[in-house]
């Protein structure tokens, strides 16, 4: 099995779209992958705990619920066009906690790797995020960047990491 982390925020949603919604050359992008490649979307994204849909009405925005997430996300595919049903699953949370700060926060290379660990049919992967806590999977992360996301440059890159 091949397998995409996917981040949401600066890979298909960015600043352009106010993070609100997918930004049209991101789909564009994500197309392409999953065009020439038979790779799955596991959701690596902080959207998996959750977010404010502000796609349905101007005026009144939904809070997707964590338990709701992946099921709204595969909406938001059928609505661009790009298969649902290659949204198969999310990765676990791995928090930790800073003894200097009241927040938690999660580590996402380490969340990847639990999953990785879970599912050992894995046979490639690639992750896909605009951050670079992917340790101990750097070599298998292509960065997205802002203004612009995800980008057909990324797409070719993901395409040649899956299918070395």
């Amino acid at each position: 099995m091949k397998v995409i982390f996917l981040d949401i925020d600066s890979v298909l949603t960015t600043h352009n779209t106010k993070w609100a919604d997918f930004h049209p050359e991101c789909v564009k992008a994500l197309k392409k992958i999953l065009d020439n490649t038979d790779a799955v979307l596991v959701l690596s994204s902080a959207w998996r705990h959750g977010f404010l849909d502000r796609t349905t009405e101007p005026d009144r925005h939904h809070l997707v619920s964590s338990s709701e997430a992946i099921a709204e996300l595969k909406k938001w595919f059928v609505r661009w066009g790009l298969p649902p049903e290659r949204l198969v699953d999310r990765t676990p949370d791995f928090i930790t906690r800073d003894p200097k700060s009241k927040f938690e926060s999660g580590h996402r290379g380490m969340e990847i790797q639990l999953w990785l660990d879970k599912h050992p049919e894995t046979e490639c992967f690639v992750i896909l995020d605009d951050d670079f806590d992917m340790e101990p999977n750097c070599h298998r992360h292509v960065a997205t960047h802002e203004p612009q996301g995800l980008t057909l440059e990324n797409a070719d890159q993901v395409i040649a990491l899956l299918s070395s």
